[in-house]
């Protein structure tokens, strides 16, 4: 059982790292391979299924008092050059990083999502912080694509 769900989230990781990268005509991020990046940040924070499953439909984890989860988000960020030490965002890689989100389409207000989400951060703590950030910006697309359909 343990096997199968390692591999699942191996195949879950893969799908959504090819769902990451940039689309022919984009600039590839600097330096830094998504699929690799996802896995080394997955090795050390780990992200269950049911975790990516709730992000991916609700915008948030299942449990957010895990501080690790959130570690995770800081993870990716801070090795694709989306968030540096100091707490900065560059909105450019940001939106690079999560173009795809949720379920593979380009997400209509991407640009103006993460120039509001951006700007509402208060947290000090970089993997709050992180993860803060990606919660805004899902939460608000999910609201956004419901309210469309």
């Amino acid at each position: 059982m343990n096997t199968l769900f390692t591999c699942c989230v191996a195949v879950w990781l893969l799908i959504a790292a090819a769902l990451l990268q940039p689309t022919k005509g984009d600039e590839m991020l600097p330096n830094t391979d998504i699929p690799a990046t996802m896995a080394e940040c997955n090795a050390t924070f780990k992200l269950g299924w049911r975790c990516w499953d709730n992000l991916l439909s609700d915008g948030h984890v299942i449990d957010e008092s895990k501080y690790q989860q959130k570690c995770w988000f800081y993870c990716l960020l801070d090795r694709t050059g989306a968030m540096h030490a100091d707490g900065a965002f560059d909105k450019d890689l940001l939106k690079m990083v999560l173009q795809g989100f949720p379920n593979g389409p380009s997400l209509a207000h991407l640009n103006e999502t993460t120039y509001t989400c951006v700007a509402q951060r208060s947290e000090v703590d970089l993997c709050e912080r992180a993860y803060a950030i990606v919660k805004c910006i899902m939460t608000e697309e999910l609201s956004r694509m419901h309210h469309s359909s």
